[in-house]
């Protein structure tokens, strides 16, 4: 079983591999067709190569059904945990997925490493219980990208431990407690969700 430790790397890997590379820069929501070469070497060439770049925003086009959710709907979009990366196998992890919609409407391309090969996870609509939401899955591009992704551990499946939602959401679990980090909202202005986020 590996530990939380290795896993929290790997994500902030993947985090930054994810939007690093001038192919994901050019075409964040369409996901390359096969693996790609993937190391700690090409990781920092990435990095280094954003940070002599001037940033370019990539160009989301939302569908209108998932722009138009309200929070409840939204909510009650439910990923299937039955469609998680890792389950059922033996790392004691389990990684499931956000939907976009609703201000979450920046793709993310999802990729797993596996013998140093960054490979493509593939949005499905049926990875999601989309009924309560409204939301006709057959009206959902299949290069449609995630909203985001959550890590949950086997000593308790139904919380996850670290999430990264949007561009300006995450959470993660430390010693039974949860730090939150909600930048955008809480620059903007003072409200309930700034008290979570400095507790």
């Amino acid at each position: 079983m590996i530990s939380r430790r290795t896993l929290l790397k790997s994500v902030a890997f993947l985090a930054l591999a994810s939007k690093a590379s001038p192919l994901a820069v050019a075409s964040a929501a369409t996901p390359p067709a096969s693996s790609q070469r993937f190391d700690f070497a090409w990781l920092k060439g990435q990095a280094r190569w954003r940070a002599q770049n001037p940033y370019r925003p990539v160009r989301n086009v939302l569908p209108n059904v998932l722009a138009e959710l309200d929070w409840d709907r939204y909510q009650s979009i439910r990923f299937r945990p039955e469609r998680g990366l890792w389950g059922g196998s033996n790392v004691g992890f389990q990684v499931r997925f956000f939907h976009l919609g609703r201000r979450f409407n920046t793709s993310v391309q999802i990729y797993q490493v596996v013998n140093a090969q960054a490979r493509p996870i593939r949005y499905d609509p049926a990875m999601f219980d989309l009924r309560e939401s409204g939301v006709n899955p057959r009206l959902l591009r299949r290069d449609l990208g995630f909203g985001g992704f959550r890590v949950h551990f086997h000593t308790d499946w139904d919380n996850d431990i670290v999430a990264f939602l949007g561009a300006s959401y995450f959470r993660g679990e430390h010693q039974g407690t949860y730090q939150h980090s909600v930048a955008r909202e809480c620059a903007a202005r003072p409200t309930a969700t700034q008290t979570i986020a400095r507790s």
